[in-house]
């Protein structure tokens, strides 16, 4: 089960627009992984000028290797336009693809700081599990960041896909990249928790490398690690 933030949320009330959410919350929660965190309800200030821009993040879902994935969800119908997606019954009609896109700058400006500069590895999806995207090549997103109704039984599914660590990306505490993913191996293992396998860049005899919870733990020739309740997995994955 992924940890959530913040915590209590089960105790909320349940009702409306909201309640959709805890419903995907919960979803979210059972299906990932322990080694993946969810944000839930992320609220962001930030000046241009001489005036105050702020949005909102449904959910911002971060994997084991870092990725951050920001899920907008909209529940009930949407308008299809030839500007792409929009969210109807306002006076001013939001286009969901600049909002989603606008949320994810703001993140990236938060984040570059706290990366040293580096990138973030930051990706956005849209939820509307009431509507059935017809026409998604205008819709403004790429189609394969649309989870619609026809596919809202995958939403966790793809939540775990999109965050997974990726080809090229760094892998934490080896001062590498991750290579070649095809072949990665994730197993649970026992006592909860969850270990991940994949090589990383270049063509050294050690780049076997595994991490346990999201955290390095061991690669190809180091001595054997002594955690009892991993140590017959690990063996099986080095």
């Amino acid at each position: 089960m992924a940890r959530t933030h913040p915590e209590g949320w089960r105790l909320l009330p349940a009702g409306g627009a909201r309640g959709r959410e805890l419903a995907t919350l919960a979803r979210l929660a059972a299906a990932l992984p322990e080694d993946t965190t969810i944000y839930h309800g992320l609220h962001w200030t930030r000046a241009e000028g001489s005036t105050a821009v702020f949005g909102a993040v449904d959910f911002a879902v971060v994997g084991p290797g870092g990725r951050v994935l920001l899920v907008e969800q909209q529940a009930g119908f949407l308008d299809e336009t030839p500007a792409g997606l929009m969210r109807p019954g306002k006076r001013r009609a939001t286009q969901l693809s600049v909002e989603l896109a606008r949320n994810a700058d703001a993140l990236r400006a938060r984040l570059r700081p706290l990366l040293e500069g580096a990138e973030p590895l930051l990706d956005v999806l849209l939820h509307c599990p009431d509507h059935v995207v017809r026409q998604p090549g205008t819709a403004g997103l790429d189609p394969d960041r649309i989870v619609d109704a026809g596919r809202r039984d995958e939403l966790p599914a793809i939540v775990a896909a999109l965050t997974r660590p990726q080809e090229g990306d760094p892998a934490p505490g080896t001062g590498q990249n991750w290579g070649e993913m095809d072949g990665a191996t994730r197993v649970a293992a026992r006592g909860g928790h969850v270990a991940c396998r994949a090589r990383l860049d270049g063509a050294v005899a050690t780049n076997v490398f595994v991490m346990v919870d999201g955290v390095p733990f061991v690669r190809k020739g180091d001595p054997a690690p002594g955690i009892v309740d991993l140590s017959d997995d690990i063996a099986d994955l080095v």
